[in-house]
C-alpha cells in the first residue's frame, strides 16, 4: 500500500507497524546484522498514483526490513512516501543492474547502485522471509 508519510506521520507509522511490525531495535540489528538496503534509483512505479512518469528527477529509495514485512521509503516533490506489505505479499526479480520489487499491488523498477550491498541485503531479506513463513 502506498501512503504519504509527510502528513500525519505518527498515525501512518502506527498503520505500518500493525501490518509489518515495529522496527528492529539497535541491539537486534547489530546482533543479527539486519541493516537497511543500499540506495536504489527508481526507474518506474506501477500503478502510477502520484504522476511519477512526468518527472525527470533522480529519485532514490531505501528498504527497511521489519519482523513481519518490508517498507520502501522515498521522497518525491518534497513529500515522503512509503510502500509497505507483509513478506508473503513481496516478490522481487533482479537481473544485470535492474531490481524490480512488487509489494502488495505496487511494482517498483529500479537501478542497482551497489551490487555487493544489494546481494547482502537480498540474502538477509530472504532469510527473514523464510523465518516469518516458518512461524506461520
Amino acid at each position: 500500500m502506498l501512503i504519504k508519510t509527510s502528513i500525519d506521520r505518527k498515525q501512518k507509522e502506527i498503520e505500518i507497524e500493525q501490518k509489518c511490525g515495529q522496527s528492529f531495535n539497535l541491539l537486534t540489528k547489530l546482533k543479527n546484522q539486519i541493516f537497511g538496503s543500499p540506495k536504489y534509483k527508481i526507474i518506474s512505479i506501477y500503478p502510477d498514483d502520484i504522476c511519477f512518469k512526468k518527472n525527470n528527477d533522480l529519485i532514490y529509495f531505501n528498504l527497511e526490513l521489519r519482523p513481519k514485512g518490508i517498507v520502501l521509503y522515498f521522497r518525491y516533490k518534497q513529500d515522503e512516501y512509503a510502500i509497505y506489505g507483509r513478506f508473503n505479499q513481496t516478490f522481487f526479480q533482479s537481473s544485470n543492474n535492474i531490481f524490480e520489487i512488487q509489494i502488495a499491488n505496487y511494482i517498483v523498477k529500479s537501478e542497482i547502485q551497489n551490487n555487493i550491498a544489494h546481494h547482502k541485503f537480498i540474502r538477509k531479506f530472504l532469510e527473514l522471509k523464510n523465518e516469518s513463513q516458518n512461524k506461520l
